[in-house]
Parts: structure tokens; sequence; C-alpha cells
């Protein structure tokens, strides 16, 4: 069984590209305002949880219908205080 064969610009210590990051930016990242608006109008079913990525707390927010609103304005104020994120870990675009 022969070898496999390593791409020229890894065999030479040059990236294959000069855009590729060690580290790149996530492309997915969440915007606060959408974030903001969905807490707002519609966070009392769980649909802000539900954008972030929170699939099974969305759930829960659901059922209890934000967990009698009370979770609805914890969240809110999370929200409003720059702690939100989402599932990753991720801090919101403003």
């Amino acid at each position: 069984m022969p070898w496999p064969q390593v791409p020229q610009a890894l065999s030479s210590g040059v990236p294959a590209h000069p855009s590729h990051n060690v580290y790149p930016i996530p492309h997915d990242l969440k915007s606060f305002w959408i974030v903001l608006l969905l807490s707002l109008f519609f966070g009392i079913f769980g649909a802000d949880r539900f954008y972030l990525g929170k699939y099974g707390t969305g759930i829960l927010k659901l059922i209890t219908i934000g967990g009698c609103g009370i979770w609805w304005v914890i969240d809110l104020i999370i929200l409003l205080c720059g702690g939100q994120r989402d599932a990753r870990g991720n801090r919101l675009l403003i």
C-alpha cells in the first residue's frame, strides 16, 4: 500500500492560501438585535433560545410559557446586560 501524498503547500511549510488562518473567525455569529427582537416579542415561547442554538432550554421555555414569564424577564435582563451567548459560547454581534 503506498503512503498518502502530502500536498506541496504543506510539505514546504508555506500555507496553501494567505487567507487560511490558524484560528478562523466563525461565520455563524448571532446578532444582538435579532436576539433582542425575538426575546421581546417571542421570548415567552423560547424563540430567542432556538435562534441561539439552545434547543433544549428553548423547548423547556416553550412548554412552561417562559417559566410563567419569570424566565423570559431574566433572559431579557441577561441579554441587555451583555451576558447572553450562543450555544457555542460566542458573544453576540452588535
